[in-house]
């Protein structure tokens, strides 16, 4: 398991602690999740100690809790980057990567639709969903 800790060495040390004590493995990496170069750094890391991707957790989140008048550029930016933009490399970068890169997604959401009678493409339902993958 990677921790990615731009911010939060600390936190991310005894995340790692706790996994290796519970018997994991673990790996803390800082990025920049917004920085293509850096996300493509740590995904590089992550495949030379592992040897392999299986999924991918976009939970990367700026919160502005402030009145929208009283949000500067500046923060909308870095909500941006976060939010969006680190969430959209991710995908981008994990559809070239993983080990079986989103067919159990898309067998799922095929066997869900049918289930459901519903008549939508897969290819549709897994990018609307991996536009929207956020998780707090």
């Amino acid at each position: 398991m990677v921790i990615n800790h731009p911010h939060t060495p600390e936190l991310a040390a005894k995340v790692v602690a706790g996994i290796d004590a519970d018997g994991g493995t673990a790996l803390a990496i800082a990025a920049d999740l917004a920085r293509r170069a850096e996300y493509q750094g740590m995904v590089a890391r992550t495949l030379a100690e592992y040897g392999r991707w299986d999924i991918l957790v976009n939970n990367a989140a700026v919160a502005i809790t402030k009145p929208f008048a009283q949000i500067t550029e500046a923060e909308l930016d870095r909500s941006f980057a976060a939010n969006v933009k680190g969430a959209f490399q991710g995908l981008q970068l994990a559809r070239e990567r993983l080990a079986d890169p989103f067919s159990q997604v898309e067998r799922d959401v095929a066997a869900r639709l049918r289930a459901a009678d519903q008549h939508v493409t897969v290819r549709r339902i897994v990018n609307r969903v991996g536009c929207v993958v956020d998780l707090p």
